[in-house]
């Protein structure tokens, strides 16, 4: 397994349960208790876990501290932070069975202090599959309001950034033939 991915689990799973509480002496058997309570981590073995562990206190994304005779695991804002670019790599749009014969459109004008996040930003419409209309101007034919609402949350470009639906009729036969519509 990579590093990376037993990392994802470890991070996704201290949020999905929230800071972890055990008795000190059960420090030695961290990662049967953490797989006990998140089963994606199961799949592993008790010394890639904790390997795991070791790494992401050392790169200071999980805090471990004791308090009234008991270890306290959480994430730190690093670790938050790095979940959340794990997060937004797996972002894909659901593509459902049927279209809808609705065209989303995302529109940004984000001012060139920003750079660097509207890079990011067209970069990622691309990798979900959008195409460029025209200039900041990006079509998909599916929904994905929750995706752009994450994606604009966490490069901070919200106000921004406007997303649309607007009726296939208003767009040319070429857009429905390019994403195998019709």
């Amino acid at each position: 397994m990579k590093k990376s991915e037993i990392m994802k689990e470890i991070l996704v799973g201290l949020a999905a349960v929230g800071a972890v509480v055990l008795i000190a002496a059960a420090v030695p058997s961290l990662p049967i208790a953490l797989a006990g309570v998140y089963k994606p981590l199961r799949r592993y073995k008790d010394h890639q876990i904790r390997r795991g562990f070791a790494y992401l206190k050392q790169k200071k994304m999980i805090g471990i501290g004791q308090e009234k005779g008991k270890t306290i695991i959480k994430l730190t804002e690093a670790g938050k932070s790095r979940l959340v670019k794990f997060q937004l790599n797996d972002l894909r749009i659901k593509l459902p069975k049927k279209w809808d014969g609705k065209w989303r459109m995302v529109i940004f004008d984000i001012p060139e202090r920003f750079k660097v996040a509207r890079q990011a930003l067209s970069a990622k419409l691309r990798e979900l599959k959008f195409e460029l209309l025209q200039k900041s101007v990006w079509i998909c034919p599916y929904s994905c309001q929750d995706e752009i609402d994450f994606i604009v949350a966490v490069y901070e470009v919200d106000p921004f950034v406007r997303l649309f639906t607007i009726d296939s009729s208003q767009l040319e036969k070429y857009w429905q033939k390019k994403f195998n519509l019709i």
